[in-house]
C-alpha cells in the first residue's frame, strides 16, 4: 500500500544570502519534518490484532481511529512486539533525528509499553513506559543519532528503518495500540537562489535597454516511493532435529540407507526469529566477546563470526551460558578428546558427562561443522543452516551431537559409504540437563515424554 508522506515545513534557524541590494541580509531558514508510516510487515510480527486482516494495517492510518483497528497483547507476563517497514522517502539535507511514536491504551487495570527499532540487523528498545489510561495517549522515544553507529543518521538507514510497538500484559489487562509513525526532523539541503542583475542608472546619454530579470525554474518536487518487505513466515517442523526450511542430503551424497530417522513423533514446535531470541534472552545486556576463549565465567554474552577450534577448550571451564553469535558460528575441533568409535549406547550416556559446561549458542547465520570433528556438545540455534560437512571428500567421521539443533534447514551430508548400511552418520544425543542448568538464562523449559 502505498501511503502519504506529511511535509510540514518549520521556520527556525538564520542563513545569510546576498539580496538584491548587494547586502547581506539574514533570511529564515526552513527545517521539516517527515513522517513515515507502515506500509507492510518488518521482521517480527508477534502482537494480536484486531479489525484488519494484517496487523501493520491496523496502525497505518495518518488519523488513528481508536479502537476500529489495533494490536495487542495477549500473553500473560510475556513482552511481544511488531516490527513494520516503512514508506520511503526522497527527502535530501542533514538529519537532525528520528523519533518513534505510538498511540496506546490499556483495556483495563494498568500494563507496560515501549518503542522499538530495528536497524543495521539489531534491534533497540525505547523506555517502558507503565500505563493505566483507557483512552489513547501518544509515547515518543527519539533518537538523535543512530543507535547503532551513534553518528547521525543517514538518508540509507532511514529508508531501511523498522519501527513499531513492544507491549507487555500483566494478566487480563490487555494493552492495546492503534497508531505507530516515525518522524524525521531534517534540514533540506538550499536551493540556490538566482541573483538578479540591477537596473543601471539613467543619464544624459540615451537610455540602455534595461537587462531582464531571468525568472526562476521551479524543481518538480519528487514523488515519494514506497517499499514493501515480506516478513519471514513462521512455520512448524517436528523432530530432535527440527528445521523450517527442509532436511536435504546433496545428490553428490549417499543417504543413509537404513532410513535412520525418528519414527511417529508426536508435537512439533514454532522456530523463532534471531531477533525475537535477541528480545527473549536480553541480548542489549550481554557481555560482549572479541572470541569465545573470552568466556570463562557463566552468562549471557555477545560476539561475531566465531570459530571453535582447539584452544578454545570449552569443555573445560564449568561454565553455564547463552552466547549471541551475530554472523557464523564455525566449529573446527571436537569438543571433547578422544574421539567415539562407534560407541555402544551405554558408553554414549557415560559420555553426557564428558563436558562440564552447559552453553547454549545462538547463531544468526550458519553454523558450520567441519568433516573432521567427531563430536560437539550444546544446544546449537541456527538463524540459516546447520551444514555437518563443509567439503566433499569421503568416507567422513561419524558426528555425534550431544544436546539438540534448531536451524531454518540443514545439509547433512556426511557419507560413511560402506558403513551407511550399519550406522547413522550424525546422531543426536538429547541433553536435558541443558535446560535445567540453564534454566535461569533460558527459563523452564515443557519436555514431554511418550512411552512407545
Amino acid at each position: 500500500m502505498r501511503k502519504k508522506i506529511l511535509l510540514l515545513l518549520i521556520l527556525s534557524g538564520l542563513i545569510s544570502l546576498i539580496g538584491r541590494s548587494g547586502k547581506r541580509e539574514k533570511v529564515l531558514a526552513q527545517t521539516a519534518i517527515e513522517t513515515l508510516r507502515p506500509d507492510g510487515p518488518g521482521s517480527s510480527t508477534q502482537l494480536s490484532r484486531a479489525g484488519c486482516s494484517v496487523n501493520w494495517q491496523c496502525v497505518d492510518e495518518e488519523t488513528a481511529d481508536g479502537d476500529k483497528t489495533y494490536v495487542y497483547q495477549s500473553s500473560y507476563w510475556d513482552w511481544r512486539r511488531d516490527l513494520y517497514s516503512l514508506s520511503d522517502t526522497t527527502a535530501s539535507g542533514t538529519v537532525s533525528s528520528v523519533t518513534i511514536a505510538i498511540r496506546v491504551r490499556v483495556f483495563y487495570g494498568w500494563a507496560q509499553v515501549r518503542t522499538v527499532l530495528r536497524t543495521h540487523g539489531s534491534i533497540y528498545k525505547g523506555s517502558t513506559h507503565f500505563i493505566n489510561s483507557t483512552s489513547y495517549i501518544t509515547i515518543t522515544q527519539k533518537y538523535s543519532n543512530n543507535p547503532y553507529t551513534n553518528n547521525p543518521w543517514t538518508w540509507d538507514e532511514v529508508n531501511a528503518l523498522e519501527a513499531g510497538v513492544s507491549l507487555m500484559s500483566p494478566g487480563y489487562y490487555q494493552p492495546w495500540c492503534t497508531q505507530v509513525y516515525v518522524e524525521v526532523d531534517y534540514t533540506p539541503t538550499p536551493t540556490p537562489t538566482p541573483t538578479a542583475t540591477p537596473t543601471p542608472t539613467p543619464t544624459s546619454t540615451p537610455t540602455p535597454t534595461p537587462t531582464p530579470t531571468p525568472t526562476p525554474t521551479p524543481t518538480p518536487t519528487p514523488s515519494p516511493s514506497t517499499k514493501t518487505l515480506c516478513a519471514a513466515s513462521t512455520s512448524s517442523g517436528g523432530g530432535a532435529v527440527t528445521a523450517t526450511g527442509g532436511i536435504y542430503p546433496d545428490d553428490a551424497y549417499k543417504a543413509s540407507e537404513r532410513g535412520w530417522r525418528i519414527a511417529s513423533y508426536p508435537g512439533s514446535v514454532d522456530f523463532p526469529d534471531y531477533s525475537e531470541l535477541q528480545d527473549l534472552y536480553d541480548y542489549d545486556g550481554a557481555t560482549p566477546v572479541s572470541n569465545l576463549s573470552a568466556i570463562t565465567s557463566s552468562g549471557i554474552y555477545r560476539t561475531g563470526d566465531a570459530e571453535i577450534t582447539s584452544t578454545t577448550n570449552l569443555c573445560g571451564r564449568n561454565v553455564d551460558a547463552v552466547v549471541f553469535v551475530n554472523g557464523d558460528l564455525t566449529i573446527s575441533t571436537d569438543f571433547v578428546s578422544p574421539p567415539f568409535d562407534n560407541p555402544s549406547m551405554a558408553e554414549l550416556v557415560a559420555a553426557r558427562n564428558n563436558c562440564d559446561s552447559s552453553i547454549a549458542f545462538l547463531v544468526s547465520g550458519d553454523v558450520i561443522i567441519a568433516p573432521t570433528v567427531n563430536n560437539i556438545y550444546g544446544i546449537f540455534y541456527a538463524g540459516g543452516d546447520i551444514v555437518t560437512e563443509s567439503a566433499a571428500p569421503s568416507p567422513d567421521e561419524r558426528l555425534y551431537i550431544f544436546g539438540s539443533l534448531l536451524a531454518k534447514s540443514f545439509s547433512l551430508n556426511r557419507d560413511l559409504e560402506v558403513n551407511n548400511r550399519d550406522y547413522p552418520a550424525e546422531q543426536v544425543i538429547y541433553m536435558p540437563q541443558y535446560f535445567l542448568t540453564l534454566k535461569d538464562l533460558l527459563g523452564q523449559t515443557k519436555v514431554t515424554w511418550r512411552e512407545r
